[in-house]
């Protein structure tokens, strides 16, 4: 569809060519409008018999009693103008264009302003320039819709990943704090196990003199004065 909607029609076929080959694999309420959008590839590069043969299919393929959708209706118009029948190109577009029934929300923006420029280069080549003005009028009021849509779509898309990408700066620097918090706690663990194990060491340490004190103590309540008890105290 991109490729066909920026005239690119030769890049379009293999791909849907390779669509095509596994249309086994659609869903049948689809098929109709793969078919379609076939037959618009097949139009713009000239094949027109085989671009008719989708149409058809596409047609076959809708349920009973179902109108034909703006996109089936644009390419078929579009198909006749191709192959010189611009009459019948001028009544089925016109007829559509004329119906009050709400749009298919399916339907693709291009395929009504496709249609409305179809529908004016028929009436042109008819030699009403009247109603071709009409509907040049109606497809450059159509163009700027779209335009204005695609503004405002352009808009909330940068509005969204303005706020996608705030989302990501404020994840980020919550991982940032998350990760230095983590950082700092492992730092104060290993303060407390350094503290502890220096505790450790230093009560082992201190305890030793302080039984020995306390031994040497012991020993001197018991004996009289000597020598041997003023080196104790000496000690």
């Amino acid at each position: 569809l991109v490729l066909n909607a920026l005239g690119r029609d030769e890049e379009a076929q293999p791909v849907a060519e390779r669509l095509q080959a596994s249309q086994h694999l659609m869903r049948d309420d689809k098929r109709a409008k793969y078919a379609t959008v076939f037959a618009e590839i097949a139009r713009a590069r000239g094949d027109h018999g085989h671009a008719q043969s989708l149409l058809d299919e596409a047609t076959s393929a809708r349920a009973p009693d179902t109108a034909a959708p703006l996109e089936w209706v644009t390419v078929q118009a579009r198909l006749w103008m191709a192959t010189g029948q611009t009459l019948a190109a001028r009544a089925l577009a016109e007829q559509r264009l004329a119906a009050d029934a709400l749009p298919d929300a399916s339907d693709l923006p291009l395929a009504g302003l496709r249609l409305r420029e179809c529908a004016a280069a028929a009436c042109e080549a008819l030699g009403d320039l009247g109603a071709a003005m009409a509907h040049s009028r109606a497809a450059s009021a159509l163009h700027e819709t779209m335009m204005g849509r695609a503004a405002r779509a352009r808009r909330i898309a940068m509005e969204v990943e303005f706020q996608l990408a705030l989302a990501r700066q404020q994840r980020d620097a919550a991982e940032a704090e998350h990760q230095r918090l983590a950082a700092l706690n492992a730092a104060l663990h290993a303060a407390s196990r350094a503290k502890s194990d220096f505790l450790a060491a230093a009560s082992h340490d201190l305890r030793q003199p302080l039984h020995a004190l306390a031994l040497q103590v012991a020993a001197l309540r018991g004996e009289p004065d000597s020598p041997r008890r003023l080196a104790r105290l000496d000690r």
